[in-house]
């Protein structure tokens, strides 16, 4: 996606900053998937009438076969007189196919937060395989003998009176990745409202933040945000070249599913994160963040989930990172309740999965299995607390120690 070149400083980065949603945590966003939807449900669903009638179309067999008569047209009147309000679902103004996804993930007990894994889920489920034969044949409405073939009812009802799904040779996944892209805009419109109001002091919380992950160096950066730091443009702050991987808030953003999940000639495969940012070349191609005379990365914010982990492997193959003396820092800083200690376990046990997968990944097996092993021998890795650093910034903690 669209990156930005800095007039300076001039030359090659010799550090790579990566960082992810937990930088624009720290400095005071709202910028979860989590609080986007509770946000969504406030307005469009305050009641919470779609996970009702879900609920009760798992507790109550007659509920859900009413429900599939409604569907099918059968005629027969139904004989629970609320299954006439489930079938058409009057009460809720939730106007996206992924936010029921999510909440009907959450409802079983997944992070709802984690669209990118409740889209991978939902694709791989039996549930969109209902909706697929439903979508060509208005009759397809599968027999009520799981809690899927009630979820697959219950979203049937949705895209049938809620959201006016085409009746005409209708293209099922195209139509989830326009719903996709209507998500990825409406969920940008909050961060950038949240940014444009700086209610929270993120432009200079950011600031201070970067700095640390700068250090005065020439850096280029690697962004899984959708939020724009205008003020890396200084020729203070070292930044030569800042690339939004997954789009911006000026922009398209992206959301998407592991590459791994679907093999290329699936159309499901659309779906991934490697095909939409692909698909996003056809309107620009950017610079790479990636130059050999990189010797530090810094992680800061991401999750380093397995979805992301392609980016990772690739950025570790460019620099060789077995052979070659790259330091590697892995950031964190405690959250919510979470003591430094909780979150700095946290942080190693992604760290130690990370490179597990990546050392698998390798050619030489050998080299893979004593990775990790190697780094540390090496003081090429660390795990680095950046607790207070939205407060104080680099520059401004050199110069109180007499740094200048």
């Amino acid at each position: 996606m669209k990156g930005k070149k800095m007039n300076q400083p001039i030359g090659a980065p010799e550090r790579l900053a990566i960082i992810g949603n937990g930088f624009d945590l720290k400095c005071g966003l709202h910028s979860t998937f989590g609080e986007y939807i509770k946000q969504i449900l406030k307005t469009q669903d305050p009641n919470g009438f779609f996970l009702n009638a879900y609920h009760e179309m798992l507790t109550n067999q007659e509920f859900a076969e009413d429900a599939r008569k409604l569907l099918t047209n059968e005629g027969i009147k139904p004989t629970n007189t609320s299954a006439n309000d489930m079938g058409l679902l009057p009460s809720t103004d939730l106007d996206n196919f992924w936010v029921t996804v999510l909440l009907l993930k959450h409802e079983e007990g997944n992070d709802w937060a984690d669209i990118e894994a409740a889209i991978g889920q939902f694709l791989k489920s039996p549930v969109v395989t209902h909706l697929l034969s439903w979508s060509s044949n208005r009759h397809a409405v599968p027999p009520v003998k799981n809690d899927e073939d009630k979820q697959a009812i219950v979203l049937i009802s949705f895209l049938s009176n809620c959201l006016g799904f085409p009746a005409e040779k209708p293209d099922f996944l195209g139509f989830l990745l326009s719903e996709l892209r209507r998500f990825e805009t409406s969920f940008s419109k909050c961060i950038a409202d949240q940014v444009n109001q700086d209610a929270y002091g993120y432009e200079q919380k950011s600031f201070k933040m970067l700095s640390w992950l700068t250090e005065e160096k020439p850096t280029s950066i690697l962004d899984f945000n959708y939020t724009d730091h205008s003020f890396s443009h200084s020729e203070a702050m070292h930044v030569i070249y800042d690339r939004h991987i997954h789009g911006s808030i000026e922009e398209q953003p992206i959301i998407g599913i592991d590459q791994s999940m679907f093999p290329a000639a699936d159309r499901k495969y659309e779906f991934s994160k490697t095909y939409r940012v692909l698909d996003a070349t056809k309107r620009h191609v950017d610079q790479s963040v990636l130059s050999h005379r990189i010797k530090q990365i810094v992680f800061f914010g991401h999750s380093i989930g397995p979805a992301d982990y392609s980016y990772f492997q690739s950025v570790f193959d460019y620099l060789n990172i077995y052979e070659n003396n790259v330091e590697i820092i892995f950031g964190f800083a405690p959250y919510g309740n979470l003591s430094v200690d909780a979150a700095a376990h946290i942080q190693e046990s992604r760290v130690a999965a990370l490179f597990d997968e990546y050392g698998r990944s390798m050619d030489n097996q050998a080299h893979g299995n004593n990775l990790l092993h190697k780094l540390l021998l090496e003081n090429r890795l660390s795990i680095h607390n950046y607790k207070n650093a939205e407060e104080m910034s680099y520059f401004e903690y050199r110069k109180l120690n007499g740094d200048d």
